[in-house]
């Protein structure tokens, strides 16, 4: 299985400081998540989370520790 860009990302952030760095576009992107079920009282609870975590910086804040700050979260 080839490695995600977050996988890659991390790694050069931490372990692979100085020793590695990500260059060219991303290909073969895709989209991670978190899987409830339909009627589970954690889906709203979790969404508004994320959703307040994007408004008030904490998210951005959060991707930039672990995969560094060279790229900007987009909005979906």
């Amino acid at each position: 299985m080839p490695l995600t860009a977050p996988a890659l990302r991390y790694y050069q952030t931490h372990e692979g400081t100085g020793l590695v760095k990500t260059v060219g576009p991303e290909f073969n992107r895709g989209v991670l998540g978190f899987g409830f079920p339909d009627n589970s009282p954690l889906r709203r609870r979790v969404n508004a989370e994320l959703v307040a975590m994007r408004e008030d910086g904490t998210y951005q804040r959060l991707y930039d520790k672990w995969f560094g700050g060279d790229v900007r979260v987009a909005d979906q």
